[in-house]
């Protein structure tokens, strides 16, 4: 028997793991530099929400597991929309991966842009699926004919993050709309990744009224600034919701990102 134990342990049924190569991440601490490489919020937070999570760092937050309910009501309450078409997840990055999770099998076919957010391409990978992607000419203008004409029927998932990243570009909304309604009528599931918004005025969570293949994830990294939280939601009709919530976690985020969200 081999040394590890494992005698025909066949732990290798996802042979295409083999080529997908990622990195451990940062090998130095980067709080020492003047960090502009992932968008991360580099000037201090005012003393006001220092002072508030110093107050109510209790150890109860340390000891006990997170209540997350107050997050949903919050969140429910900002958007003016029910708390049942709201996923809370560690970031966007985990409400896209539901997505992949849910929406795709191996083999299925999706559409993303490209470039766009890195995570994206590396869940394409794991889950085998076939990246369809859009991209960019010289002047930064999206190939929205070239992604309409991809919609079809035995496509799984669509990826668009508006505005996008690293391209720092939006999708007008008259595209934007065309590509729901196809996507509809071939009932495809659109991702709209609102990752920057706050940067940008326009959101799509008022569309998704009418398109019940919509869904909008979210972050607190970048406009609210608590990437180091890990803390986003995604939106979507209540069916989408009840079925996307069953891949939780047993909880979404920590207490100590739901402390700082009820600041």
């Amino acid at each position: 028997m081999p040394k590890n134990g494992f005698k025909n342990f066949n732990y290798m049924k996802k042979n295409w793991f083999k080529n997908i190569k990622r990195f451990r991440g940062d090998t130095f601490d980067r709080s020492k530099y003047l960090r502009l490489d992932k968008n991360e919020r580099v000037i201090e937070f005012e003393k006001e929400f220092i002072n508030y999570v110093k107050k109510n760092l209790k150890s109860h937050l340390f000891s006990s597991y997170p209540y997350i309910d107050e997050v949903y009501n919050l969140i429910s309450k900002k958007l003016k929309i029910s708390k049942n078409m709201i996923c809370i997840t560690a970031g966007s990055d985990l409400a896209i991966k539901s997505c992949f999770e849910y929406f795709t099998g191996n083999g299925s076919k999706i559409i993303t842009l490209s470039p766009t957010f890195g995570m994206v391409d590396v869940y394409s990978k794991i889950y085998n699926v076939k990246n369809i992607q859009i991209g960019y000419d010289k002047h930064l203008t999206l190939n929205v004919k070239k992604l309409l004409s991809n919609i079809k029927k035995d496509v799984s998932l669509i990826i668009i993050a508006n505005p996008n990243s690293p391209t720092g570009t939006k999708i007008e909304k008259k595209d934007l709309l065309k590509i729901l309604n196809k996507s509809k009528k071939a009932k495809i599931p659109v991702v709209v990744d609102e990752a920057y918004y706050g940067f940008h005025k326009e959101s799509c969570i008022k569309l998704i009224k009418n398109y019940n293949n919509l869904i909008i994830t979210r972050s607190f990294s970048k406009v609210y600034g608590l990437a180091g939280l890990r803390a986003g939601f995604l939106v979507a009709n209540q069916k989408i919701t009840r079925n996307l919530f069953k891949l939780k976690p047993m909880y979404e985020i920590n207490s100590i990102s739901c402390l700082a969200i009820k600041f």
